[in-house]
């Protein structure tokens, strides 16, 4: 689902600067992606590595979210339920307490919470879900968090990108 998210959000900024038949081509492309989005949604709000809604964890459902909310800004629709069920997912990984987002809501501080912090405060803020408490948090624990130094390039991870969403 990661690949996925990714190639529909490509999708949808493609359709921006193609015109004519390549412009139809992209967004029929880009409606049959958002529907595979949509159809593996789990009952909890969020998704997970396969398309299919047994689970689902914070970084793959920022993912999503990033994607249905460009497919949205090309026009597609996408379901008011659908969007309103993957916010919910994503604060309800939010640790009130200590301000950071948890892999998944019944987890403990996973070992790369800035990196799943950014990508909820990134994913609340393309869905103009921000300004709430949780982000509010999430944005003060990021601007406090001093990124671990290993001493090893870490910038092929892609917990390093989540981290500077």
């Amino acid at each position: 689902m990661y690949s996925h998210g990714y190639a529909v959000w490509f999708l949808a900024e493609a359709h921006a600067v193609v015109k004519g038949d390549k412009q139809k081509a992209v967004k029929d492309a880009l409606t049959r992606g958002v529907k595979i989005i949509v159809d593996a949604q789990n009952s909890q709000g969020g998704w997970r590595y396969r398309p299919d809604p047994k689970d689902a964890d914070l970084s793959v459902t920022a993912c999503q979210i990033h994607a249905l909310f460009a497919a949205m800004k090309a026009g597609v629709e996408v379901p008011e339920e659908t969007l309103d069920n993957a916010i919910r997912y994503v604060r309800s990984c939010h640790d009130g307490k200590e301000g950071f987002f948890r892999y998944q809501p019944q987890g403990s501080k996973s070992n790369t919470p800035l990196a799943l912090t950014g990508g909820a405060v990134s994913a609340l803020a393309v869905a103009k879900a921000g300004e709430d408490e949780p982000w509010k948090r999430g944005v003060a624990f990021l601007k406090a968090a001093q990124p671990a130094n290993s001493g090893r390039d870490t910038s092929h991870h892609p917990n390093y990108y989540y981290g500077q969403f």
